[in-house]
């Protein structure tokens, strides 16, 4: 497969918020928080910003003829995410894989990889189970609007339709598809896409369109094959990107 065949010309303005490479693998057993916390700083010293997640287990029991009881949750760290101070990077470690995300200003794919490849090695000791068995790439853009009423067909040839008989306006939107197709190899390439609205941190409005591309994949990220498979899940997300929109809105993040 030529990879560059539906490649189009880098966006000048691209709107990414936010771009995640993700590696997943089995559980790994030994995945230790308070070990990686006190650790890993030692090597990742830019990345000061330490974030825990949570995740909390209730066990529920119905009896019959018995009023439904709950015992206490089981809370345990479920991910570590380590920002550096400009909070333009951050990693991600969980006890089924790892994940790097470069933050607005994203730059282009050659640095974003690099920071991958660089903390993927610094972090692989604490994270890595028996094999990885999924590769993700995924783009979070955040599309400008103008304030006011606007017309889809004006930006997205994805889109909601809203009937006219409906009456009113619609103030909110949320669109999700899931897809497959195959890959170069044969694999089963996944893409899930979110289009919904919201505001920027400042309050402007904005469509957030969310594209997600992943495979099952035990390729390690140091194989010689690792990229050149992740930049096959870029371009089907490049692809997905550009097609989602009118021309005229496309032209304007050149």
């Amino acid at each position: 497969m030529d990879l560059s065949a539906d490649e189009s010309p880098p966006l000048s303005n691209a709107p990414i918020q936010e771009a995640i490479l993700d590696v997943r693998t089995t559980n790994n057993d030994s995945f230790s928080p308070e070990v990686i916390k006190e650790r890993l700083p030692l090597d990742v010293p830019e990345f000061n910003r330490i974030e825990e997640r949570i995740e909390g287990k209730v066990k529920l029991h119905l009896e019959k003829g018995k009023q439904l009881s709950a015992e206490k949750p089981n809370a345990e760290t479920a991910a570590l995410i380590f920002r550096n101070t400009e909070n333009t990077e951050a990693i991600q470690l969980r006890r089924n894989g790892f994940g790097f995300s470069r933050l607005k200003p994203y730059e282009n794919w050659g640095n974003f990889y690099s920071g991958f490849v660089e903390n993927w090695n610094k972090c692989e000791r604490f994270v890595l189970g028996k094999e990885i068995n999924r590769i993700g790439v995924r783009y979070i853009n955040a599309l400008p609007i103008s304030s006011g009423q606007i017309d889809l067909s004006d930006l997205f040839l994805l889109r909601p339709e809203y009937p006219d008989n409906l009456g009113g306006a619609a103030n909110n939107i949320f669109l999700k598809l899931s897809f497959q197709e195959k890959g170069a190899n044969g694999q089963h390439i996944n893409s899930n896409l979110i289009l919904r609205s919201g505001n920027t941190m400042d309050g402007n409005p904005t469509f957030i369109l969310d594209i997600d591309v992943s495979a099952i994949c035990n390729c390690h990220p140091l194989d010689k094959d690792f990229e050149k498979f992740t930049l096959e899940l870029r371009t089907i997300k490049n692809r997905i990107f550009k097609n989602s929109l009118t021309p005229q809105y496309y032209d304007t993040f050149k």
